[in-house]
């Protein structure tokens, strides 16, 4: 329930990580903690936003079963 992401900027001459952390106390439910080590950047921040919404509907499919 972890995702890495390694970015590299457009020149490719620096990268940097970052590490979404969706394990909501041993359950996916879409809350995530977010650790980066470019603080500047949107990226890692939209992508587990995105990522948070497509958990968000598999869970209230998977609920309303």
């Amino acid at each position: 329930m972890t995702v890495k992401l390694y970015v590299r900027s457009n020149s490719g001459l620096s990268t940097w990580k970052a590490e979404i952390d969706f394990n909501d106390y041993g359950r996916l439910t879409g809350k995530y903690w977010l650790d980066t080590e470019n603080s500047e950047s949107l990226i890692p921040k939209h992508f587990a936003d995105a990522v948070k919404e497509r958990i968000g509907r598999r869970v209230s499919i998977a609920d309303a079963k």
